[in-house]
């Protein structure tokens, strides 16, 4: 081969090889991850910023495992003020007017999340939700998947306590009204029932109510007997109702709904001088016992980009379904492949085992059982 060939050969490589760089640069595919949530930011619940900041978290960390993705994907988030139907619409919008929209996340309530999830089913996109308790919006909807801990979890986590750690026949439930913990203590109160207890005493407190010396009082002297309390409340008057419980000469298990916690609320009431028994998510026990090194990174850049100490209850679900969505995404870069892919998800992931069932909701439990303790969450289960 003369130089002259060799030459001409060299560059015919150079044109291909740059061609085949400014495919990959310039003719990757885009895909967009769509996050509607009603606007709370003046609340203390801070869920658009907490699944914001969740949300490029997962981002970030998905980029990091697949540095060479032909598919650029970025986050687009839609904050809305006044009804759930605003949310819905703009949803609706957004993504008639932008077909890269290859996943939809949201709301952050019952109402707006079946809204969203009709959305879904018009415009055939696959959605995840990561708050509404309403475990109907998903069934018989294949577009809808509710990434969360079900009601009827929580129940079974309260009932095993009963039944097999705590044996209790006669509790009294203390309980408030707020629209996401009613559902939850009816379901236990309906399932004390199921179990053959006499009907259990239900004593509802108004959900600014702190000071409970009252309502005791005149539990204590209606001559119920009980023998354990289960708690509904906030975690601001779970504390006021722990510290004045423990100057009483009560000595009875009480039992506390541990969704209204964070791990930093765990630990301080675990310092109360009572019998106290929860449960908790997988991920709370998992930073207690610090083993879960990328548990633990996670929460030193979550609690950063917060910008405050505690990790709440959500941050690490989001994280968790926003990273499965971005892995599908990778695998199946179409609408249906990436459904098809969530119905096939069985894995075990930072918050727990994660299988979807029929209906879209999570399948097992990731509860844990633990007690409270000398400043100490242990768990009652071993070998899990």
């Amino acid at each position: 081969m003369t130089s002259k060939i060799r030459t001409r050969h060299f560059f015919i490589l150079i044109v291909l090889v740059l061609a085949a760089l400014s495919m990959c640069s310039f003719g990757s595919d885009e895909a967009i991850i769509l996050f509607v949530s009603k606007d709370q930011s003046d609340t203390t619940s801070l869920n658009p910023t907490r699944m914001q900041t969740a949300a490029e978290l997962a981002r970030r960390q998905h980029l990091q495992n697949t540095s060479n993705s032909h598919t650029q994907v970025r986050h687009h988030f839609i904050t809305y003020t006044g009804t759930e139907e605003t949310g819905a619409r703009l949803a609706r919008e957004f993504i008639r007017d932008n077909p890269e929209v290859v996943a939809l996340v949201g709301d952050i309530n019952s109402t707006g999340t079946a809204l969203l999830a009709d959305v879904a089913r018009e415009l055939e996109v696959p959605h995840i939700s990561f708050f509404a308790t309403d475990e109907s919006i998903a069934a018989g909807n294949p577009w809808s998947f509710s990434y969360r801990e079900r009601i009827s979890h929580e129940t079974d986590a309260f009932i095993d306590l009963v039944q097999n750690h705590v044996p209790l026949e006669r509790p009294l439930l203390i309980v408030n009204d707020l629209q996401n913990l009613v559902p939850r203590w009816q379901a236990v109160a309906g399932a004390l029932r199921e179990t053959g207890r006499p009907e259990p005493e239900i004593l509802e407190v108004p959900r600014d109510r702190f000071d409970f010396t009252a309502d005791m009082e005149r539990v204590t002297g209606s001559g119920f007997g009980f023998d354990g309390i289960l708690t509904f409340l906030t975690a601001a008057q779970t504390e006021h109702l722990l510290q004045q419980l423990s100057r009483t000469e009560l000595t009875i298990p009480v039992l506390l709904s541990g969704v209204v916690f964070d791990y930093e609320n765990l630990i301080e009431l675990a310092a109360i001088d009572l019998e106290l028994y929860s449960f908790a998510f997988a991920h709370t026990l998992g930073l207690h016992e610090g083993q879960d090194t990328f548990l633990m990174e996670f929460a030193r850049q979550y609690r950063l980009s917060m910008g405050f100490r505690r990790i709440d209850s959500i941050g690490p679900w989001v994280f968790d379904g926003v990273v499965m969505l971005h892995e599908c995404l990778e695998e199946h870069p179409t609408r249906d492949g990436i459904r098809q892919a969530l119905t096939e998800v069985a894995e075990d992931r930072m918050v727990g085992r994660v299988r979807f069932d029929a209906s879209g909701s999570l399948a097992e439990r990731t509860f844990r059982l633990i007690r409270l303790e000398n400043g100490n969450i242990v768990p009652l289960e071993i070998g899990l």
